[in-house]
């Protein structure tokens, strides 16, 4: 079995979790028109989390997945600042994965590792952004996730329509996603 395991991310991960972050990018969301892809490339990316890292915010949090030692993923989740989403207290802000290490217990995992960080930091409810082409969508209905708004983000002036997501039982979703982790645990 895989040694997965998520930390806290330190300055010294930018350069990995800015290739991860352009990567997935590009790879999850291809549906995208070329000059969206292109804007949010590894040098974006690098820029966007020196700047996190020189001014984390109060309540945000960016979590590293490591495969053994080797940094495979990245998720982060922030208070709630849309005024789309009124009644989320905290956003599930990101989460990218290596394509070869998606699948099996790591997305549950690093949804646990962020609902468990939303609960102990007051952020609950959370809520989530799915673009509407993203098929992982599904999934969040699945772990108890109401769609409750739909819209059309504008991205580098495209119209690239996505759902807001949002659970109102913190609780129930840990219990849940703590039930699909042990179903690949070792017994």
């Amino acid at each position: 079995m895989r040694r997965y395991s998520l930390k806290t991310a330190e300055k010294h991960h930018i350069e990995t979790i800015s290739h991860i972050h352009a990567y997935c990018w590009r790879e999850t969301y291809s549906f995208m028109p070329e000059n969206v892809l292109a804007n949010r490339d590894q040098k974006y990316r690098q820029r966007q989390w020196e700047s996190w890292f020189a001014e984390i915010r109060p309540q945000e949090a960016l979590f590293t997945l490591h495969y053994d030692k080797q940094v495979v993923g990245f998720c982060m989740c922030k208070p709630n600042d849309d005024l789309d989403a009124p009644l989320g207290k905290g956003e599930m802000h990101a989460a990218y994965i290596l394509p070869e290490y998606r699948g099996g217990i790591v997305g549950p995992l690093m949804m646990l590792k962020m609902a468990l960080y939303m609960k102990e930091n007051d952020l609950s409810p959370p809520i989530l952004w799915a673009f509407k082409q993203n098929s992982i969508r599904f999934w969040y209905a699945q772990l108890g996730w109401e769609r409750f708004i739909y819209r059309t983000r504008s991205i580098n002036g495209n119209a690239i329509p996505e759902y807001g997501y949002i659970h109102n039982d913190i609780d129930r979703l840990i219990s849940r996603l703590e039930r699909i982790i042990a179903r690949y645990l070792p017994s």
